[in-house]
């Protein structure tokens, strides 16, 4: 899940597709955290013509803080993948390593009981210890806060009803600035 990464500091210019939809629409995302990435800290950041800013597919534990959008279509994605397509790979039981078992919720338990260095990782990461037990596959514990925006075309993507907060995610205090520089 390439937890504990920090991406502090940077500015993100023209993160556009250029090249056409293909077959499917296609876009491009600044910062890509898809297929349930989790516990990436995104703070202090520009972003300048992007696409999509920040893109958070099913991950949890993400931090989307205290960064600025300028002239981006969508500022910030969020969606359930883990809840839908991938929801087989949550909804289970398995402990074993990881690449031994589909099951995420169950090699992450192995990771933090049963690997040589189990101790480590239930320090450094201990949500993971009952990650079966919370929400399995939903995107949870997210802090999409203190961003501000500015000629944006929307702030977030459509979601289904109730979510982000259904989906115990944090959405809150994002600012749309009318003085982009």
């Amino acid at each position: 899940t390439n937890r504990g990464n920090v991406l502090r500091g940077n500015t993100f210019r023209r993160i556009q597709n250029t090249a056409g939809t293909g077959v499917q629409v296609a876009s491009n995302q600044a910062v890509y955290l898809d297929d349930e990435m989790s516990a990436w800290v995104v703070t202090n950041n520009t972003f300048i013509d992007c696409q999509v800013g920040a893109f958070i597919g099913g991950g949890r534990e993400n931090c989307v803080t205290h960064n600025r959008f300028v002239r981006c279509g969508t500022v910030q994605h969020l969606d359930n993948i883990g809840m839908l397509v991938q929801k087989d790979f949550n909804n289970c039981s398995q402990v074993a390593p990881p690449f031994q078992t589909n099951c995420n919720p169950g090699a992450a338990e192995w990771m933090v009981t049963r690997s040589i260095a189990s101790g480590e990782w239930a320090e450094a990461f201990p949500t993971m210890v009952n990650l079966s037990r919370n929400h399995p596959g939903m995107p949870a514990h997210n802090e999409i806060s203190s961003n501000s925006y500015c000629n944006c075309s929307e702030f977030m993507n459509p979601l289904p009803d109730g979510a982000p907060q259904t989906w115990l995610t944090n959405v809150s205090d994002n600012v749309e600035d009318t003085s982009c520089y």
